[in-house]
């Protein structure tokens, strides 16, 4: 049995360098789902508040409408 100590030594390091890899591509692949989710919350709270903005604009055109209608029924009542 032939034991090749730098061989050995070769594939040790062929070895550490893939772990290392792995690593940080598991760090890099947390790090994008955290992104991920940190873009998804803000896209949600961006189109919550626009819905918002929406429905007090909505609100204070109904508000317009019902003074312009009682405006206008008590002119036409004089």
């Amino acid at each position: 049995m032939d034991l090749n100590i730098t061989e050995i030594l070769e594939q040790l390091k062929a070895i550490e360098s893939f772990a290392s890899k792995v690593t940080e591509t598991k760090r890099l692949a947390d790090e994008l789902a955290m992104n991920f989710a940190k873009m998804k919350e803000s896209i949600n709270n961006a189109i919550n508040e626009a819905f918002r903005d929406i429905a007090d604009q909505i609100e204070t055109l109904r508000k317009n409408m019902e003074s312009m209608e009682s405006v206008q029924a008590a002119s036409s009542s004089k």
